[in-house]
């Protein structure tokens, strides 16, 4: 699943997120696994722990949750030094924010999936990611966090930008011809529907801030 930083790609791997190898596991004999809240399963984690195995569980389900996990990972690994000079490197390259003067925000729409059409809402990085440049979303009302929506409410609530994962395998042309309607919409009539790389922008890790900065 890591495919980033290009050396973690000669480890050896142990299997996907949901079903990882517990003897593969086992047999790399480590000190620790890192687990997350979100990704792994409940089985995986008993089934470790039945092996004596230690575990530590990370669940940023934020910005400052991820800053908060590269401080306690650091800790973990006794390499808070390195953790610290990473943050601060990070927040100190940051860009400035370019929307804050803009009036009205314009409104981006975060599409995750297309059938269903599941989209970005609150409490979540992507939402926050939105929030956080200054945009607004168009259903920040809904209490899911990544809430199931109908096309027709799209057309309800305009955007002004939307915004496709590239893990989705979508284009701008292949979602209007999912959703031909949409092609009144702001987005689309603005040319703004932009495919964003997946892994800056949905993997709770120290490039989130570089998917904020994209």
């Amino acid at each position: 699943y890591c495919n980033y930083p290009p050396e973690c790609l000669a480890k050896t791997s142990v299997g996907s997120v949901l079903q990882p190898s517990i003897e593969a596991i086992a047999a790399l004999a480590p000190d620790v696994v890192l687990m997350t809240a979100e990704g792994n399963s409940k089985t995986t984690y008993l089934q470790l722990e039945k092996l004596g195995i230690r575990t530590f569980i990370c669940n940023p389900e934020s910005f400052e949750g991820v800053r908060r996990s590269i401080v306690s990972i650091g800790k973990l690994t006794g390499r808070e030094g390195e953790a610290e000079a990473l943050l601060s490197e990070i927040l100190n390259k940051r860009r400035p924010a370019i929307r804050d003067s803009l009036a009205p925000a314009p409104v981006v729409l975060f599409v995750l999936s297309a059938e269903p059409l599941i989209v970005a809402g609150n409490n979540t990085f992507l939402g926050e990611m939105v929030d956080k440049a200054g945009a607004d979303k168009p259903f920040s009302g809904l209490k899911d966090r990544y809430p199931v929506i109908s096309r027709e409410q799209v057309l309800r609530n305009p955007p002004d930008i939307i915004l496709l994962p590239s893990d989705m395998n979508m284009t701008p042309s292949s979602l209007l011809l999912t959703f031909p309607e949409w092609d009144r919409l702001p987005a689309v009539t603005g040319n703004d529907i932009h495919v964003v790389d997946a892994d800056l922008f949905q993997r709770p890790g120290p490039r989130i801030w570089t998917g904020l900065d994209t």
